[in-house]
Parts: C-alpha cells; structure tokens; sequence
C-alpha cells in the first residue's frame, strides 16, 4: 500500500514536471495571435455603363460580342439613318430648314425643306393645236418623244423632248436645253418625218425653264448637308432626318455612329444588326475596364472591424504579386452561407486593367 502511494506521489511529480516544461517549450515556439483577418470573393464590375443611340436609324453589322475588350472612341457600330436625297442634279435653292426643325413644318410654311433648281433642261408649256386628220397628231401621251422647232429658214433651231405631263389639250416637253432660250416660240411635231412636216404638227408653245423640284422628308431634321446654291447630283444626300420624337439643338449635327463612351468590357448587345432604333434607345452595355472591384465575403465576426476607407492587402490567384485595395463600400445585407452569415465588402485597386470580370481573391486586414 505504501509502494503504491509512493508510486502516485511520482507519477504525479512526472506529470507535473512535463505540462511545465511542454509549456514553457511552447511559450518559447510558439506563432503569437494573428489581430488580422482575411476574405476570400471574386473581381467584380460596378454597375454597367449603358450605351445609348445618339440618334434613329438602322444598325448596321458589328462583330462585337459579350466579353470583347473596347476602348473608349472605338465604333460599336455605324447607324443607318433616314436621309432626303437630291432628285435630280441641278443647285440647292430656297433652303429653309435647319437641324431641329419638324419637316412638316417647314413644309408647310415654304412647301419643301430646299428645292433643286435644274440647270441643264429647258421645259416647253404647249398646247394641242393641230387640225390633221391624224389621231396621233391630237393625242398625246406621258414619256412620247416629240420633235421641237424654233425659227425657220437658216436660223431654225431643233431639238427632241419628252412628255412629262398632259392636262386635257396642255401638256409639258422636257427637253435638253441645247441652242434654245429662254421665251422662245416653238412648235412641235411627230417624230415620224425626217422634217417638220405641216402634217405631222402637234401644236405651240414657249421654253420656260423646269421648275425647281422640292425636297421634301418626314421627321426631325438632324443635318443639314448642303448649303444655298450648292451643286447637287442626283442622289447625293441633302439632309438626315430622325423620328419626329427625336430632340437635336440648333446647329447641331447627327452622329449616324454609335462610339463607345469609355473602355471596358462589353456586357450585352441590346440591338442586332437591321434593327432599327430610336434616340436615346440603350444598345449595349459596358462594364467599365478602370472601375473593377474585389467583392469579399467577410465573415459575421470579423464584419465589426472593417471601416470604409481601410486599406486592404489583395492576392489575386491569377498573379502572383499582391496589390493595394481600399475598402469602397460595406453591403448592409448579409447571406446566409452553410451555417454562418457572410457580408460583402467592395474593395478598389489602384489599377485594375489587367483584370478580369469573375477572377478570385483574397483580401487580408493586418
């Protein structure tokens, strides 16, 4: 019995002896306490940058897609607008109409946004006179070509000309304008003789000079792209128009482009190519490529130690160099992940442009 306490009295005196000496061991080598914290999440955008029509019109092809890197200036895609062409070639007279301005209103009041005054055709006003027991000299018709005669003698002056018109027994030649002048007396006849033959006249009538042919269009004027007494050919653009919801100031110009306002990273394209689209209408959006952020999920009790403004070490698995981060934002709602609640934290980089969306990080609090 005393050998058995003896033998306690030791094992005790052991044990002792090495819980004091393991602890002072691990005072000795022992890692002090980490005060700091860390959090794991993934590169985040902040919200998208929407890019907007500057004006109406038809979108032409683009190649971009979701995820393309663009810089601010390049051209998502050209637009396609509504434009007012010259009929005829001649020269811009009586222009009125100005960027802003409602067509239909300047219709109205001067009957054409411009007019095209042609300079190279004479017009002959003429009258059915003829008495022949030909048909074909008394009727006569829209697009049939006549023979023209001012004069006689040596000084007779000929020509050709289409009917462009025929009200009852008056009907309008359109003819090249050639050696005529203006309020010359003529008569006309059927092609059908090698001379103007009695027989084969129609009737009488003057050169006057064709009618300055109206342009004219509907919607908003966005640009003017002639000027007064400008040359024109036929189909040379006069003015763009836009839909009559759309607003441009006084000597403003339309943009038939859509540029992007900033570098990023497209997110969506809204439109496709032969849409059509209205001023202001959203097309695509970007995410900003200078603006990415580190959304870090902080767990519920360390949440308490993160202030806005605090500066936050960031590894970015992707590189292997850390980078300086700055706490930009707490989320006040948290989410509930297996069994404790994470909040998002939003950390900004110095330098961010060579990030990508979806990246994962860990964030460290010293």
């Amino acid at each position: 019995m005393r050998a058995f306490a003896k033998n306690l009295l030791s094992l005790a005196a052991l044990l002792i002896f090495t819980v004091l000496m393991g602890g002072s061991a691990l005072a000795e080598g022992a890692v002090p306490a980490q005060s700091g914290f860390s959090a794991k999440g993934v590169v985040e955008a902040p919200d998208p940058v929407t890019v907007l029509a500057p004006m109406g019109g038809q979108v032409e092809d683009f190649a971009w897609i979701p995820g393309d890197r663009v810089a601010e200036g390049d051209l998502a895609f050209p637009i396609r607008p509504t434009q007012v062409i010259a009929p005829l070639g001649g020269a811009i007279v009586g222009l009125r109409a100005k960027p802003g301005d409602l067509a239909a209103s300047v219709r109205a009041q001067y009957g054409a946004l411009c007019y095209v005054e042609r300079e190279d055709v004479w017009h002959i006003e003429a009258s059915i006179t003829s008495t022949s027991d030909k048909e074909e000299t008394r009727d006569v018709r829209v697009g049939q070509v006549l023979r023209v005669q001012h004069g006689t003698g040596d000084d007779k002056v000929r020509g050709e000309g289409s009917v462009i018109s025929v009200n009852g027994k008056e009907f309008v030649l359109e003819i090249e304008q050639g050696d005529f002048e203006f309020e010359d007396s003529v008569k006309v006849y059927l092609g059908t003789s090698k001379d103007n033959a009695s027989a084969d006249q129609i009737g009488s009538g003057k050169i006057v000079r064709a009618g300055a042919l109206p342009a004219v269009g509907e919607g908003v004027v966005a640009s003017v792209l002639v000027s007064e007494g400008e040359k024109v050919v036929r189909g040379q653009p006069l003015f763009i128009l836009d839909g009559a919801d759309a607003r441009y100031g006084a000597g403003a110009q339309a943009q038939p482009e859509v540029r992007f306002p900033r570098s990023g990273v497209i997110g969506e394209a809204l439109v496709g190519a032969g849409q059509f689209v209205r001023q202001g209408q959203a097309v695509m959006t970007l995410w900003p490529a200078d603006a990415l952020t580190a959304v870090l999920e902080v767990d519920e009790l360390d949440i308490a130690k993160v202030r806005v403004g605090d500066n936050v070490r960031v590894h970015v698995d992707a590189y292997a160099q850390e980078r300086a981060g700055t706490v930009r934002e707490i989320r006040p709602v948290g989410r509930v992940v297996l069994d404790t609640t994470k909040f998002l934290v939003e950390v900004s980089f110095e330098k961010s442009d060579d990030l990508m969306i979806g990246m994962h990080v860990t964030g460290y609090w010293d």
